[in-house]
């Protein structure tokens, strides 16, 4: 029976991205390895064609994109009821049988799916009329892959049981748990009998090889080539690439990568596809690898090779830790070509860092010292640096004072940045604190769940952490209403001068709310002994002590007032005093320095428009004087416009408003051009953000 054939989905084109998906050279893995598979990367075409195809293998990169992946499964199969579904990807990570018993999944792959995915394919290649009966579910589980090692100058032929996998079959759920003794004995035993000697194996060395990811010599060796057919045919002009697997750090408290590092791409291999990339016009490379700087040989290595061979042309793009840029790293990076630097730096201070875990205990300030240093030596090498921002986190005390104090930072290190080198770093946020599953973080926070459920089955995954105060809490609400306002996708606003704009007056305006009635219960609430709140829970005949008044205060079944005045005539009066003073403290804290980072927002977004529409004024100058001159000089002149826009377009790109209007003007010079020099064709020269 020939191989099944396969599509491959990953829900992408909603990114709107020019480039490449990193996945593309595990895609091209599956190739190599003989499977008929073809690449889906949005799920209108994948319904429309989902009866061409026995397996569908959706690709799940977050966990919060699982209620859409299992709304696709559900309508895929509705597409094609004899389609058999495979899960996998980085969003199932720690969801293995809760995923694998929703509607619709056949099989759920964790972790590194190199070594499992194509045998499982293989053992599915078995199955008829589109369902796992009990006995092909138990075959499934029980496969193994082939795994080459050197032992005292002999290669070794393994066969490894698979691991990480649950298979749904005849209504069980089955979990690949293989026995490692027996597959010992298997291997030991052929090799006996293919008349080598004695097994050079040990049960020990044997049992330490019997994982699912691959080796460092897999790495390697897979794959060779690389689907240039599929980022022709979608025009994609970058590629993002995996050259290196795991992160060398592994100890940040919201993260649960585990997976061994020093497992990388030779650097000939990389070269070999960057070569290629030249060739076939791509613009831009993004290495994604969780952490980039992990070898130092290697990295100026790969350096020295793009160097050797002209590669520089290309625009390098790296993830990379604070901790790991040292020793001229940088300027190796920089004549390179790397051109953009996205640093792990999540906080800019030292006890949120701390809280993080983003650096060994004790050297938080001299982290928070380096990451502000590394951002301004990007911006003087003309890197543009990437900064992620984690805004909030759970918190009791304080928890707006924090928020605005990581906010203050930010903003003095962008001023600093466009006042010393004339650039803009890009901070993207993510302003709650999100955690993996399987993250240490879920031990030791209270996490909401995001409810999945369809028909009889229900997903509970970690979603985002329970606020510890109504304060903290408030400030999300109102953030959210604001952000929302824009009209722009989250993804894209929270790397903006705007999105800074809508922290600061949702700060104000939750600062603002700390000293209202409401705002004082909430944090009486807090504050106050149990047994306290136990006592004026009865007098009130409110159960449920603390937790009853909470709920009874948000609910709008108990007001403020009534609350207070109950306060004040029981034990809690002497705390009322000491608890105005402290939020009226916080409240004028956080409202002086909302008013610094207005401040450093106002400077830098004047200089910035400024000196857009200075180039605007001068663009527009030259190209009315150049009208007289031939089709082709115009043109030249055309395109010299072009290059510096595209060039103030990568200085400025965070700031929205400056962005729209240079993209505005490129898109005139885009029909400017193909005009063949005789004007866009409404004749106009965009002047401001809006044409």
């Amino acid at each position: 029976m020939s191989s099944p054939r396969v599509a491959f989905y990953i829900d992408y084109d909603k990114f709107r991205r020019d480039e490449a998906p990193a996945i593309l050279l595990f895609f091209q893995h599956l190739r190599e390895e003989g499977h008929a598979v073809d690449l889906f990367t949005s799920e209108e075409p994948l319904l429309a064609k989902a009866g061409d195809y026995d397996v569908a293998a959706l690709s799940v990169l977050s966990t919060l994109e699982l209620r859409a992946v299992l709304e696709t499964v559900a309508r895929v199969k509705e597409a094609n009821p004899g389609l058999l579904v495979v899960l996998g990807g980085a969003g199932v990570s720690g969801l293995l049988t809760a995923l694998v018993r929703a509607p619709g999944v056949d099989v759920v792959v964790e972790g590194e799916g190199d070594r499992t995915l194509p045998v499982l394919l293989e053992g599915l290649r078995r199955v008829k009329n589109g369902r796992l009966s009990r006995e092909e579910a138990e075959g499934l589980r029980r496969r193994t892959f082939p795994r080459r090692v050197r032992r005292d100058g002999a290669e070794l032929l393994l066969r490894i049981p698979i691991s990480g996998v649950a298979v749904k079959g005849g209504g069980e759920v089955l979990l690949a748990s293989p026995d490692i003794e027996e597959a010992y004995s298997a291997n030991s035993q052929s090799w006996r009998e293919a008349g080598k000697g004695e097994y050079p194996l040990t049960p020990e060395e044997f049992s330490r090889l019997c994982h699912p990811h691959s080796t460092p010599e897999e790495v390697e060796s897979t794959p060779r080539g690389y689907p240039w057919d599929i980022v022709e045919a979608r025009g994609w002009k970058s590629v993002a690439l995996y050259a290196q697997r795991g992160c060398n750090w592994g100890r940040c408290s919201y993260c649960s990568i585990s997976t061994p590092t020093n497992r990388r791409l030779q650097v000939e291999r990389v070269l070999a596809l960057l070569r290629e990339a030249k060739a076939r016009g791509i613009e831009r490379v993004t290495f994604e690898d969780d952490q980039f700087l992990q070898d130092t040989r290697w990295v100026k290595k790969l350096c020295e090779g793009i160097k050797a061979e002209g590669l520089q042309g290309l625009r390098y793009g790296a993830m990379v830790r604070v901790d790991a840029v040292r020793g001229g790293l940088l300027e190796e990076l920089r004549s390179a070509g790397f051109a953009r630097l996205q640093i792990g730096v999540e906080s800019l201070l030292p006890e949120k860092v701390r809280y993080l875990r983003k650096t060994p205990r004790g050297r938080e300030e001299a982290y928070v010292a380096r990451a502000r240093e590394l951002v301004m030596e990007c911006a003087a090498l003309e890197m543009t640096p990437g900064v992620f921002i984690i805004t909030t986190r759970p918190k009791e005390k304080g928890a707006l004072r924090e928020a605005v104090a990581e906010l203050r930072a930010v903003a003095g290190l962008m001023r600093e940045a466009y006042e010393r080198h004339k650039s803009l770093p890009t901070f993207n946020f993510n302003d709650i604190l999100m955690a993996y599953p399987g993250a240490p973080l879920l031990e030791e926070e209270e996490y909401k769940r995001l409810i999945i459920s369809r028909d009889s089955y229900t997903l509970e995954i970690p979603y985002i952490f329970e606020p510890r105060s109504m304060a903290l809490a408030n400030l999300l609400g109102n953030l959210m209403a604001l952000s929302r306002r824009r009209g722009v996708a989250p993804e894209a606003l929270n790397e903006t001068l705007e999105h800074m704009e809508d922290l600061v007056q949702a700060l104000e305006v939750s600062a603002k709310h700390l000293t209202t009635p409401t705002g004082l219960a909430f944090e009486l609430l807090g504050s106050a002994p149990q047994e306290a709140l136990d006592s004026l829970g009865e007098r009130l005949e409110i159960p449920g002590g603390r937790v009853g008044l909470v709920q009874a205060l948000a609910k709008g079944r108990l007001e403020p007032t009534v609350l207070l005045e109950a306060m004040r005539s029981a034990p809690l009066a002497p705390i009322i005093e000491k608890v105005q003073g402290e939020l009226s403290e916080e409240r004028a804290a956080v409202l002086a320095l909302c008013q610094e980072i207005k401040r450093d927002l106002d400077t830098v977004e004047g200089a910035i428009i400024r000196e857009v529409n200075g180039h605007l004024q001068e663009r527009k100058k030259r190209l009315i004087e150049a009208g007289s001159l031939p089709r082709e000089e115009l043109l030249r002149k055309a395109a010299e416009v072009q290059g510096a826009t595209e060039a103030l377009l990568a200085r400025f790109y965070p700031y929205l408003k400056a962005r729209r209007t240079l993209e505005a003007l490129l898109a005139w010079l885009e029909k400017f051009r193909a005009s063949s020099g005789r004007g866009a064709p409404d004749g106009k020269i965009y002047t401001s953000d809006r044409p």
